[in-house]
């Protein structure tokens, strides 16, 4: 299985990458990898698209689901008060994963994949 792990804000904060989702799709996730490779997810009313590339350039990857198979996990620590999401965007026997964490005592915000 292959996993994409990076650090953005998914579904409820800023983006922090240079492309962007066209003016019909709404912006879900954004950033730009540690090899300067996109990866955004954008929605159009139920339908969700994945896509990995270049920045302004043909995407490697482009992966079109329904909302109803997308996979989400949403966690919170009591004591430490950080918060974790993960969405899984399934394409056959591959997931690609975005991954938001954030801390309560981070002090810089890092990307890596």
């Amino acid at each position: 299985m292959k996993k994409i792990i990076l650090y953005s804000s998914i579904l409820i904060a800023p983006v922090i990458a240079n492309a962007a989702c066209p003016q019909d799709k709404a912006e879900i996730f954004r950033c730009t990898t540690a090899a300067g490779k996109s990866i955004e997810v954008c929605q159009n009313g139920n339908q969700v698209e994945y896509s990995y590339g270049k920045p302004n350039g043909r995407p490697e990857i482009v992966i079109n689901q329904p909302k109803r198979f997308l996979e989400l996990w949403v966690a919170n620590e009591l004591i430490s008060k950080d918060s974790y999401t993960t969405l899984a965007i399934p394409n056959g026997k591959t997931r690609y994963i975005v991954y938001d964490s954030v801390s309560a005592n981070a002090t810089e915000v890092v990307g890596q994949i």
